[in-house]
């Protein structure tokens, strides 16, 4: 699946390094083999054995002023693919020992030329000192173009020990001395003060790369600790090596830089669109965009943004990323990023989304997961150009980009959400319950007025003759009820599922057995209430069949009852008595009366519904309580990892707005004192609120003494209880300042972000993101809002700090991003006019470290204007 992108250089990598190798003539003459009957072929096959069972993939050969003594192992390690750095081990004029190494491309013979010009005879074997000392040795090697290490400089021969007083400080604080090897044993004080940087005596301006290269005399010696070390080169030449020792903080260690778990974006493609056929290689540290304006960069951020679905933050950024989209991937572009998780084990993905179409995720073998990319990267951050500074200027969003750290077990499941959701429902049912009620409250209040009327007609003897009429049509309203009764079943409902029991999932669990009699458990229950329901249903049948028998009965048996009514009817007209009247009203209060006990029932379904609401409430605050402790241990954090640069504080629903606005949206007349009052009370909450305004006028003046006049807490306590349950579900904001210090650490000067230029919020952020997460860190421009100062000082050292522990990708017109932040991966971007108009292209061998020429000169031409406006810089500044 990743093969294309997987072809393409990834940048710099660690390269297992023993560069102190000595050839077979070097151990038999000064007799360190192993056995007397050891010869050469044997030495160098188990010798090469060793170096591939140990990973280690660069050897520098270094015999004594000699180059020819390891040209058999040289051809044999690099067929075995092993880079070789030939070399020599030199005694300097002042006697000490340093390793001399060339470009694996070098040629032996020019090597040796070298070597005479040291003043060393052809068929010198030994540690004779040369004509040079070790300083004008460092000038020469400038010309030789080969790098210079210092030999065990803590033992024998070695620079620290050979030399004493100005002679030694003056030769390790030469700024061409990058590299030296530590001796065996262990260090003395004055000799761990000095490679540590510590000695005020030996203090160096750019600290020396400390490798382990001892000795390697046999293949035991290469498990020893001391005679390896690990060194991060784009390719290994020379210039990568030179580059890595002036760089020693992000390219050498010592012990073996362990891959850590972060996840990674190996490589991207595009087809159609802008960047219609490119694709790109992502290393795992450092990654910068550099070209001219227009050549891609921000389109290859922004489809980064939109192949994962990650919405911009800041509504400006969300603007320019929608048009970037429209306009410039447009649509049919077909976007694919290859995703690497090494948590809890090594796996591949593949994110593709085609312009106007949802992201699809695809594993190893290409099959469509219900996954979403978020799903995979959670912890993924992509920056649009000046979105920082948008995001810098409201308080609410940096709580969100503070909360994108949260603990992922906080309310995971969404809880949170679940009650929101529950509440609105809550709300809906007690409206409905209460506007049922009030239906049923009008009704039953005609029961007295039915009864007085009715009184009046029992007065006049109509009840005594029409008792027979009355009792009949009493009758047949229970008859019609208890046919009503009778309605359909849905059964459906008491049936529960049991597949999930033999699913695929289940069937290679040990106790599976177990598993299958729970499903039989199920299935009879099942089976029990099917037939339950094929009982109840003919049941229910034949009941009515039964009861329209009974309905037909009584009909025939009330007959005569009707037929007496009108003559009843006929014998009360003389006394100006309606009898129909009398029995519209018996038939409307028998209607009305079993209403009351549906309105007792509706009662207490309203106390229940206000107690679950209530409970709801109490959950909903305890969520967001749990949520703000989140926040604030979070806001802790910064501070730790930033000590003395930047600190965050979470504070807790200092903007009401939501709450007022609600009011006057819901409630006429006139209350600036209650919208002060609510603005002012800080330990106010929605649910306090709505319990305020519930104890009516005087519970509103008691809350806000001295405050709210009782006309407009009158006119607040008119608010509906609709209105009253939306004041309970706002949620107050959480608000998040973040500070910088613009003094020192000794004298800390802190400003929150409203008093901060845009470039000192900038690097605010830019620092707080970079130590947040263990996620993918994209950003558009960062630079566009900081001064080379805050870059110099405060940015790079914190990148090149960041990058050990999580992917960044940069996209910049700035060199000390790429150069000072030592880039793993430079991917040199430029525009080119083909036959569909206007397309972005990676520059042809424009992948690679700095310490790839090609990309070097994009950098020097892209990032510093040439050669000659660097050089025109650096003549004018006096450099």
């Amino acid at each position: 699946m990743i093969a294309d992108v997987d072809q393409l250089p990834e940048g710099s990598t660690w390269f297992r390094c023993a560069l102190q190798v000595n050839p077979f003539t070097y151990v038999q003459r000064y007799g360190k083999a192993n056995t007397p009957t050891l010869d050469e072929e044997t030495y160098n096959n188990s010798l090469v054995d060793a170096l591939l069972e140990n990973s280690i993939s660069v050897i520098g050969i270094t015999d004594h002023w000699c180059i020819d003594s390891g040209s058999t192992l040289r051809s044999l390690a690099s067929e075995a693919g092993i880079t070789v750095f030939p070399g020599f081990e030199a005694t300097a004029k002042d006697g000490v020992h340093l390793l001399v190494l060339f470009d694996p491309a070098a040629n032996a013979a020019n090597i040796n030329r070298i070597i005479g010009e040291c003043g060393i005879p052809a068929d010198c074997r030994d540690a004779r000192p040369g004509k040079l000392d070790t300083q004008e040795m460092l000038a020469a090697a400038e010309s030789w173009n080969a790098v210079v290490i210092g030999a065990h400089v803590t033992s024998g021969g070695g620079l620290l020990v050979k030399l004493t007083g100005q002679s030694a400080i003056q030769a390790w604080t030469d700024p061409r001395l990058h590299a030296a090897a530590l001796g065996g044993g262990t260090l003395k004080q004055a000799h761990s003060e000095i490679i540590n940087n510590r000695s005020a005596a030996y203090k160096r301006d750019h600290p020396i790369a400390i490798l382990r290269a001892a000795d390697i005399n046999s293949p035991d010696d290469l498990r020893k600790s001391g005679s390896t070390c690990w060194i991060k080169l784009s390719s290994p030449t020379v210039t990568g090596l030179d580059l890595a020792f002036r760089t020693p903080k992000t390219r050498v260690r010592t012990d073996d830089p362990q891959v850590t778990a972060h996840s990674r974006f190996i490589g991207m493609d595009w087809t159609g669109g802008f960047l219609d056929g490119v694709r790109v290689r992502f290393n795992e540290s450092l990654n910068v965009l550099i070209g001219g304006r227009g050549s891609g960069k921000s389109t290859i951020i922004e489809s980064l943004r939109y192949v994962l679905g990650i919405p911009p933050l800041a509504k400006t950024s969300k603007n320019e990323h929608d048009a970037m989209i429209k306009n410039v991937l447009g649509s049919g572009t077909k976007i694919q990023l290859h995703v690497q998780l090494r948590t809890p084990a090594v796996d591949n993905f593949l994110v593709e989304r085609i312009v106007g179409s949802p992201p699809v995720v695809r594993d190893s073998l290409g099959t469509i997961l219900s996954s979403k990319p978020s799903d995979l990267l959670d912890h993924a951050d992509v920056f649009g150009q000046r979105e920082l500074a948008e995001l810098a200027r409201d308080s609410e969003l940096l709580t969100e980009l503070l909360a994108r750290y949260l603990p992922k077990g906080l309310d995971a499941d969404g809880e949170t959400a679940r009650t929101r959701a529950d509440l609105e429902r809550s709300r809906t049912d007690i409206l409905r319950c209460r506007e049922g009620m009030a239906i049923l409250e009008r009704e039953i209040s005609q029961i007295p007025i039915l009864d007085e009327r009715l009184a009046r007609f029992d007065a006049a003897g109509v009840g005594d003759k029409l008792e027979a009429q009355d009792k009949a049509q009493h009758e047949e309203q229970l008859l019609k009820r208890a046919v009503d009764s009778l309605g359909p079943i849905d059964w459906q409902g008491w049936q529960v599922e049991t597949t999930y029991l033999g699913d695929m999932e289940a069937t290679d669990l040990p106790r599976r057995p177990l598993l299958q009699q729970a499903q039989q458990v199920l299935d009879r229950y099942n089976n029990a209430v099917v037939a339950a329901a094929q009982a109840v249903e003919s049941a229910r049948v034949q009941a009515r069949a039964e009861l329209s028998e009974v309905q037909e009965n009584w009909t025939s048996e009330t007959e005569p009852i009707r037929k007496e009514l009108n003559k009843v009817l006929r014998q009360l007209q003389p006394d100006g008595v309606d009898g129909s009247e009398y029995l519209k009203l018996r038939r409307q209060l028998s209607r009305l009366k079993p209403k009351k006990g549906k309105y007792d029932q509706a009662k207490e379904e309203l106390t229940d519904l206000k107690a679950k609401r209530e409970e709801l409430l109490i959950q909903a605050e305890e969520h967001r309580a749990a949520r703000l402790r989140a926040l604030k241990s979070e806001a802790k954090k910064v501070g730790k990892r930033l000590p003395g640069t930047v600190r965050a504080t979470v504070n807790d629903g200092g903007d009401r707005s939501a709450l007022t606005t609600l009011i006057d949206n819901r409630v006429r007349g006139r209350l600036d004192l209650v919208r002060n009052a609510i603005h002012t009370d800080s330990l106010l909450s929605p649910r306090s609120l709505a319990t305020t305004i519930r104890g009516g006028t005087a519970g509103i003046l008691t809350r806000f003494l001295g405050t709210v006049t009782p006309a407009q807490a009158n006119t607040l306590a008119k608010a509906d209880e609709e209105t009253l349950m939306l004041i309970e579900e706002v949620e107050l904001p959480i608000s998040t300042d973040i500070e910088l210090n613009v003094g020192t650490k000794e004298s800390p000067a802190w400003r929150g972000l409203d008093h901060l230029s845009t470039g000192q919020k900038a690097t605010a952020l830019l620092l707080l993101l970079m130590h947040r997460g263990d996620g993918p860190l994209i950003i558009d421009q960062p630079e566009d809002d900081l001064d080379n100062r805050f870059i110099y000082d405060d940015i790079v050292p914190r990148i090149r700090e960041a990058k050990d522990n999580r992917q960044l990708l940069f996209s910049t017109h700035n060199a000390n991003i790429p150069v000072l932040g030592d880039a793993d991966q430079i991917i040199s971007l430029i525009t080119e006019d083909g036959d569909s108009g206007i397309a972005g292209r990676v520059v042809e061998d424009g992948l690679g470290s700095i310490d790839h020429p090609s990309v070097r000169a994009m950098v020097e031409e892209l990032l510093e204007g040439g050669r000659e406006a660097f050089n025109t810089r650096r003549y004018l500044y006096g450099f």
